[in-house]
């Protein structure tokens, strides 16, 4: 800025010599001048300052005399209320009250003469106390008697007279209170009502006073008495009168806390009145129920003439005590006092002051004039516009300068003044855009924060995106956001969401392809966001065609994900006009749609949950009726039936139905190889004792007649010829025992192998119902680790409504969403457990099985010792066949060569003697054996015989 600006230059140019010589003198001669005039500036300022301090002095007393005459108006309020608590204190001692409640108590009817008694007391109570109500009530909040409308036994329904009763009844202290009640709960009671007063709501004053049991100090029951405010004028007339004039009012406050006016009287200074005038502006009224009992206090206008109004909330109780009287002030207050000091007499004192300052301020102005609008020219401008110009620039305005009028010390101060207000605007400038970023990040913050608080109280996906759209749209002050979901697998998107400033910008359902005008999905992740401040600028045609369809100036669009997975847009929009979009607005928008994602991934989780556990309990219950099923399907098989068949399905227990098919068709074929095979042996073994007898029977006869033939030589040339004929049929019949010996060896190997391969089936069999059993146990394992999952996801719903309860109001929601958890939770458990118990009875029937086939194993093992046994002994019949073929075969041999000597047929005879008894014997041993086989095949065939191979087998 130069030293003498050219406005300065020109007006120098226009002043005569003598100023511009005046102009440059310095500031000291300039004072010399100036001690002249000093006198003004002085006088100005002290009749201004007396103004104002006189006008704030006299305001502030008017709101202090406001403030007590409200007190005052409190006072005669409270003379009724407390007339009231001593007639009901005197009363609750009344021996006919206290014998009606004692009676009621006791559930007894009052007599006709008591009842008539208990009204008309009642009654002298209204008329004596000027008031509405009187009701004896008992603890049960029935109406026990009643000075108006017969009530008695109705139960007491008035919301705001049963908390009052139900305290007394508890702390046994009188309460005093205010409350409002509604025109049909007065129409009960049918009161005596104010002149003029009819069909709207009151403002009762009420008096709540215990009744106690004079034997035992019990509290039996409540006197209640109650007063009607409304369009009682004595109220506020009192204070009328004892103020001269004013405004005075009871207002009341209403369930939607709306004010209503109960009484109210305005007198103006000619002492003419006016009833019920109510107040322009209720502001005071909300004011002074915050304010929580303290008097408040504002100007303003009641009929054209304006007040200093004080205003002050009614306690909502004032409870009793032996120390003195409680009030309970909260901002539950129903009634509210208001007083009205009119400011006529302190507008009359500031006029009668302003009327002696201008006289004053006239003879000043008259003596100075002159030379004062000489000496403002010279000398006092530049100090005034330079001292105009600091005051200016010390309230705010960084714009102004000081004007330059001479280069004295006043022309350098300005000078100097100028520079030094360049370099504060700067740094102001550098300051206030740092202050506005970090105060904009922080607003950005919490808004973010309370966005997200508000999204993660719901789990409906459709409201977490219309909470966070409608509180992003109202924080940036925007026209429109929309979000747009895109079709599986397209960029083409969706409009699902939408909040507007304007319900004519409204695009909901509206379908688009490709919103930003990429084509590909993979170019959405790309960039963080998408910013367009001028949409008639964009470059890409399509996208400059679909912000123009949609009535779009500005946009910024940023990609939503789920799961890391690009979904659709959010977008911001300013419909109206162009927008230059600030780079604090861009991070707040960008981070608000990053956490929508993680709300909504969150929304997905848990009902992902909730989900599962539905599914866990449909999967619990249809395993539960597979193994009823399952279990009804097989439990014949204990009992020995093996033509029973497991269901085969595609369920969870399909595979062990079809294993256990398995084990017990195994178990079925070697049961039917086993009956076969015992059924052969035995009939072997049958055919083969008959022959072996008749074998025995011979070779006794053979002894027989060779002890004959030693008796008599001579007869045995008889007997030759027969013994040769029973040789050679003995050497038949030795043959053919010694093949069916043989056969039954064979048979009996067989046997002996099918006992084998049975116990080795069953023992398979067995592994395979205790691997089903260990398959049962891993159930049972995965049951109770399901158990311990329920157990622990209900202690997590604890600890959620807890820290829910800790939230208070915001984490309600979640507290009822945990509580839903932890009932989930505890269902499941019980759903765990009866799984439990049905694989643990599973388990105990499978241990039954486990158990029968072991005995069947231990048994077809006995069955295999005593086919080895019999095998034995065939084995040894076989070795005694074969001697027994040999020694007839020698028989026949000495019969051909018995001419050679007789020595020799004595000696033969003999052997064959011997012979014939040892084959004797050894007949009787293979038939005792024989027998003890049929009878091992008897006992085998016993054992398998328990078991049902064939549907037929069944009963």
């Amino acid at each position: 800025m130069l030293d003498t600006p050219p406005a300065s230059i020109a007006q120098s140019r226009r002043t005569p010599t003598l100023t511009n010589w005046f102009h440059n003198l310095s500031i000291g001669r300039k004072q010399l001048v100036a001690l002249l005039v000093c006198e003004l500036i002085p006088i100005i300022g002290l009749g201004i300052g007396s103004t104002i301090v006189l006008t704030n002095s006299l305001r502030t007393q008017l709101r202090s005399q406001a403030k007590s005459e409200v007190a005052v108006t409190e006072t005669n309020y409270n003379i009724k209320i407390n007339q009231m608590g001593f007639g009901s204190r005197g009363q609750s001692d009344n021996p006919a009250l206290i014998t009606a409640a004692r009676n009621h108590q006791r559930n007894e009817n009052l007599a006709p003469d008591l009842q008539t008694q208990l009204q008309q007391i009642l009654q002298n109570e209204v008329k004596a106390r000027r008031m509405e109500y009187a009701t004896l009530i008992g603890k049960d909040l029935r109406i026990v008697a009643n000075a108006n409308k017969p009530r008695s036994k109705e139960t007491v329904t008035n919301s705001g007279l049963v908390p009052l009763i139900q305290q007394v009844l508890k702390d046994g202290q009188q309460v005093k209170a205010t409350s409002v009640v509604s025109w049909d709960e007065l129409s009960k009671e049918s009161p005596p009502l104010p002149d003029g007063f009819s069909k709207q709501d009151a403002l009762i004053r009420y008096v709540v006073t215990p009744v106690r049991d004079r034997e035992n100090s019990e509290i039996i029951g409540v006197l209640v008495f109650g007063d009607i405010v409304n369009r009682k004028l004595p109220i506020v007339e009192n204070t009328i009168n004892a103020f001269d004039g004013g405004y005075s009012a009871v207002y009341f406050r209403r369930e939607n806390n709306e004010f209503g006016l109960a009484t109210a009287l305005k007198q103006d200074a000619s002492r003419q009145s006016q009833i019920d005038i109510a107040l322009s502006d209720p502001a005071i009224l909300k004011s002074a129920i915050e304010a929580k009992g303290e008097p408040v206090t504002q100007r303003i206008d009641i009929n054209g003439q304006t007040y200093t109004v004080a205003a002050k909330a009614v306690p909502s109780r004032i409870v009793e005590t032996p120390d003195g009287s409680v009030p309970v002030i909260d901002e539950n207050a129903s009634a509210v006092i208001v007083r009205g000091t009119p400011e006529q007499s302190l507008n009359q004192l500031l006029w009668n002051s302003l009327q002696q300052e201008a006289i004053v301020f006239a003879l000043a102005i008259a003596a100075i004039l002159v030379w004062t609008a000489i000496f403002r020219r010279i000398v006092l401008k530049p100090i005034q516009e330079l001292q105009q110009t600091t005051e200016a620039f010390a309230k705010g305005d960084r714009t102004v300068r000081a004007q330059v009028f001479a280069k004295d010390e006043v022309g350098q101060l300005a000078i100097a003044f100028n520079q030094m207000a360049d370099s504060i605007h700067t740094s102001e400038v550098s300051l206030a855009n740092e202050v506005t970023r970090q105060e904009q990040q922080i607003r950005e913050a919490r808004a973010l924060s309370e966005i997200t608080v508000r999204m993660r109280r719901s789990l409906n996906p459709t409201q977490i995106l219309q909470t966070a759209i409608d509180e992003a749209r109202n924080f940036l002050k925007l026209d429109r956001i929309v979000v747009y979901q895109f079709a599986s697998g397209t960029v083409d998107g969706t409009v699902i969401a939408e909040s507007l400033e304007n319900q004519n910008f409204s695009v909901h359902q509206k379908s688009i392809k490709a919103p930003l005008g990429v084509d590909r999905l993979e170019q959405y992740s790309t960039q963080a966001a998408w910013v367009i401040k001028d949409a008639t600028k964009e470059m890409n045609e399509s996208y400059r065609q679909q912000l123009t369809a949609f009535n779009t100036k500005a946009e910024i669009a940023v990609p939503l994900k789920q799961d890391d997975r690009i979904v659709g847009l959010v977008c911001a929009q300013s419909c109206e006009r162009e927008r230059d979009w600030q780079a604090s607005e861009i991070t707040f928008f960008t981070q608000l749609v990053a956490q929508i994602g993680y709300a909504l991934d969150q929304s997905n989780l848990l009902q992902e949950r909730q989900t599962a556990l539905q599914n866990a309990e449909i999967r619990k219950s249809s395993i539960q009726q597979q193994i009823i099923q399952l279990l009804g399907e097989i439990q014949n098989v204990s009992a020995g039936d093996l033509t029973v068949r497991a269901n085969v399905s595609a369920d969870d227990l399909g595979t062990i139905a079809d294993f256990f098919n398995a084990v017990v068709e195994s178990l079925r074929d070697l049961v039917l190889k086993v009956k076969q095979t015992s059924t052969q042996v035995s009939h072997l073994v049958s055919q083969n004792e008959d022959e072996v007898n008749h074998l025995a029977e011979q070779a006794r006869q053979q002894a027989q007649e060779t002890t004959r033939t030693l008796d008599s030589v001579e007869q045995m040339t008889l007997s030759m010829q027969v013994v040769a004929e029973r040789a050679q049929q003995a050497a038949i019949v030795s043959q053919n025992a010694t093949n069916a010996a043989k056969s039954g060896e064979s048979v009996m190997d067989s046997t002996v192998t099918s006992i084998y391969s049975l116990r080795a089936t069953v023992e398979d069999a067995t592994r395979k119902v205790k691997q089903l059993g260990e398959s049962s146990q891993q159930i049972g394992r995965v049951v109770s680790l399901i158990n311990d999952l329920a157990t622990q996801t209900d202690l997590l719903a604890i600890n959620a409504s807890i820290e829910a309860t800790r939230a208070g109001e915001q984490g309600r929601g979640f507290g009822i969403v945990a509580n839903e958890i932890g009932e989930l939770a505890s269902r499941s458990a019980t759903a765990t457990r009866e799984i439990a118990a049905l694989i643990e009875t599973t388990q105990q029937q499978i241990t039954e099985v486990v158990e029968a086939m072991n005995r069947g194993a231990t048994q077809v093992v006995e069955g295999a010792h005593l086919a080895r046994n019999a095998k034995q002994s065939l084995i040894h019949v076989v070795q005694v066949s074969e001697q027994m073929d040999s020694l007839v075969n020698s028989i026949s041999e000495a019969m051909v060569s018995q001419a050679s000597t007789s020595q020799s047929v004595t000696e033969l005879i003999k052997e064959v003697a011997q012979v014939s008894t040892l084959t004797s014997d050894s007949s009787v041993r293979v038939s005792k054996a024989l027998r003890q086989t049929v009878d091992v095949a008897d006992e085998l065939q016993s054992s398998v015989g328990m078991f049902k191979v064939q549907a037929s087998d069944r009963e």
